[in-house]
């Protein structure tokens, strides 16, 4: 690691007891941050993540767990792992099954939960961090305070910031330029800035408080009940809603102004201990009193039509962010999740976490099913429509058309193949031919759908088990490879026995629009090739195929022994396919296991650069000939999906948080995406086109 920065307060022997432990791996893999209120705990883990600046980094991910619970953190620590999101459980398995490295720091989990209070620490220890320590490849770096940190099981290194040895105390009292009644309060850096202004150095937040304008408390009262900056309008109208006189308010924010933390235009208050004792002054009628007041007042900035209807995109960051918390703690967030539109609306994080918290039998599981798809979706058009498509995927129409008035223009929820009658099971892989899909299930079945309606067409059963790559041809033949990616035949016919159609296979002819060609030579010639990865095909007349050495390999059907070969990834070729543009050149499209999707005009040199390149490896790529033009859809192991305008350049981001295995896009702009979920279609209207508001 390079040389970083001192952190300042004398803490640089706790600076380097972090760093030491992040460099050494044969340490214990977890190393728990601790320490009285106060003390920099935050600071310190913030700073250690973020002096992490050398060219091989020591940290892998950095998650603040506040205001998250555990499906929360685990989507996020998937999202930064570049893992496939999902439970907290999936997640565990997904990291498992990834051997890079994984040093991950995690910090203010004691201001987990809802409310910010720590309550789903507990929960994300058992159910997620302590699951991950039992793997060689992670470490944890976890702050927060001990209470909040004793359900881990496993050993911990402990850099404790109440041990005088991890504070420079000359530097400590140079910090604080002489003021001696804060030495008293050595090592705690937070109360012995506060002890300046508080004049003591025992029961220092409450001696801040003594101090305090009478006049100013109600500005305070405010501030410790945000879980947020809050603006300085804002700020004044709630205080107004407590006093019940603008006035009032106006020189309750006055006073109070001074006394707390400023960025820019917004204010809070910083230090946690001065929140904790304003909070705990507080009756437990009084607080229940405030909260009702603050959330009530809240939700009246929110702008309303003329029938009382709530305008969401209209609020304002902070209530868009944390409302529903405060809605939480009320005992009103049910009425609230109701509301599609607040939900769409509502940091994704935070509908998360309340959610989790009410177990809502309805809303719930539609949320969670593409829940890593919603923290990475930026706009709340998309998130509409995504929550739209995942609710009719668990067959609730009423719920998504509540989702539907919200949702983005750019797609829209086509047929549906997924759990229930004529479900086909879980899906390894797509063809699609004229106006049918054929679908590869997990078990090994093969069934064609009507690429429109999705409606049963065929099928042929006891096939062979995790197919991946499909070459399906004009007679009903199927070229595919097995799990060991040996090439194996197969049919799909309505008119024959599966025996009569096994047995006819190898005297088969296919026509692929350039000549007839026997199912047996295109069979006998991708045996000849060692390693194959991945197949697929061109548009008419051409297969296309890559291998285990990153080559991806083209030719005409009736010509496979002029195949052309292009190195195009490092290592193997996960998905290839093609299509011939309007001008009749081929060109192909390639993802591989090195996290890169590769352009390749035949016949021209490759473009140097990758398209893109992602820490984790491509599982499926789709090519087709739009209205609009050539358009590529290509997906990633952690569901991340990006779809391509050829000819604009133009690029859509998606995440649908589903896991993708394969993709199929018809010329008429329907996407199909398949995975464990089964088979999910979406019309592409105009894949580019950024979102309404």
């Amino acid at each position: 690691m390079n040389q970083a920065p001192s952190i300042g307060a004398g803490r640089d022997p706790a600076a380097a007891a972090v760093r030491a432990w992040l460099t050494d791996v044969l340490r214990p893999r977890l190393c728990a941050v601790t320490g009285a209120p106060g003390t920099g705990k935050s600071h310190l883990t913030a700073w250690a993540a973020l002096a992490d600046a050398g060219p091989v980094r020591a940290v892998h991910a950095m998650i603040s767990a506040r205001g998250m619970t555990s499906h929360t953190l685990a989507w996020a620590l998937a999202e930064q792992l570049s893992v496939a999101g999902g439970s907290p459980e999936a997640v565990v398995a997904g990291i498992a099954a990834d051997r890079r490295p994984a040093t991950v720091v995690v910090a203010e989990l004691d201001e987990s939960g809802p409310s910010c209070d720590g309550s789903a620490a507990p929960a994300i220890i058992t159910g997620l961090l302590d699951p991950l320590l039992e793997f060689q490849h992670v470490r944890l770096l976890v702050e927060g305070r001990a209470e909040f940190l004793s359900a881990f099981t496993v050993p911990a290194e402990v850099v404790h910031l109440d041990d005088p040895e991890l504070t420079d105390r000359a530097a400590f009292s140079a910090w604080l330029r002489g003021a001696p009644h804060a030495e008293a309060l050595f090592p705690n850096v937070g109360m012995a800035e506060l002890t300046v202004s508080a004049g003591a150095s025992e029961d220092v937040p409450e001696r801040w408080l003594d101090r305090v304008p009478p006049d100013a408390v109600p500005a305070l009262q405010v501030l410790a009940s945000a879980y947020g900056l809050i603006d300085g309008a804002l700020w004044t109208r709630l205080t107004a809603a407590l006093t019940g006189d603008a006035e009032r308010a106006r020189a309750s924010v006055g006073l109070a102004a001074p006394l707390v933390t400023r960025v820019d235009d917004s204010f809070q208050i910083g230090l946690r201990p001065l929140r904790e004792a304003i909070l705990g002054k507080r009756t437990p009628e009084l607080h229940a009193q405030i909260e009702h007041t603050i959330g009530r007042a809240l939700y009246e900035q929110v702008p309303k039509d003329a029938s009382g209807t709530p305008q969401w995109a209209g609020a304002t960051p902070y209530v868009t962010t944390h409302l529903l918390r405060h809605a939480a703690v009320t005992g009103v967030a049910e009425r609230l999740v109701a509301d599609a539109g607040q939900l769409v609306h509502t940091d994704p994080r935070t509908a998360t976490a309340v959610l989790e918290s009410l177990d809502d039998p309805v809303v719930w599981p539609v949320w969670r099913a593409v829940g890593p798809g919603l923290l990475t979706t930026p706009g709340p058009a998309e998130r509409a429509a995504l929550l739209r498509l995942s609710a009719l995927l668990r067959a609730d129409a009423p719920l998504a058309d509540r989702f539907a008035a919200h949702a983005s223009t750019a797609w829209e929820p086509g047929w549906f193949n997924v759990r229930g009658e004529g479900w086909t099971g879980p899906v390894s892989a797509l063809a699609h031919r004229d106006d049918a899909l054929l679908v590869a299930a997990a078990d090994g079945t093969l069934h064609t759908l009507d690429a429109a309606t999705g409606t049963p067409i065929g099928r042929i059963t006891g096939g062979t088990p995790e197919i991946w790559g499909l070459l399906w041809f004009a007679d009903g033949t199927v070229l595919h490879l097995d799990a060991h990616r040996t090439v194996r035949a197969s049919a799909v016919t309505k008119s024959e026995s599966r025996a009569d159609r096994i047995s006819g296979l190898l005297n088969q002819t296919v026509d692929n629009g350039s000549g007839q060609v026997g199912a047996s030579t295109v069979r006998d010639t991708l045996k000849t090739w060692q390693g194959l990865t991945a197949v697929g095909t061109a548009g008419p007349g051409h297969l296309v195929a890559g291998d285990t050495s990153g080559q991806v390999h083209v030719w005409e059907a009736t010509a496979p022994e002029q195949a052309l070969v292009q190195q195009l990834h490092e290592g193997p070729v996960t998905a290839v396919t093609g299509v011939h543009g309007r001008s009749g050149r081929l060109s192909l499209i390639s993802g591989g296991a090195d996290g890169t999707v590769r352009l390749w005009t035949v016949g021209e040199p490759p473009v140097d650069e990758p398209l893109i390149r992602r820490n984790t490896g491509v599982t499926a790529a789709t090519f087709a000939p739009l209205p609009s033009g050539p358009v590529a859809v290509v997906a990633w192991t952690d569901g991340h999906m990006r779809i391509w305008d050829l000819l604009t350049g133009d690029e859509r981001v998606m995440n649908l948080g589903l896991t993708v295995n394969a993709l199929a896009l018809t010329p008429e702009g329907l996407l199909a995406i398949a995975g464990p979920h089964g088979t999910a279609t979406l019309r592409l209207h105009r894949p580019t086109e950024p979102d309404r508001p």
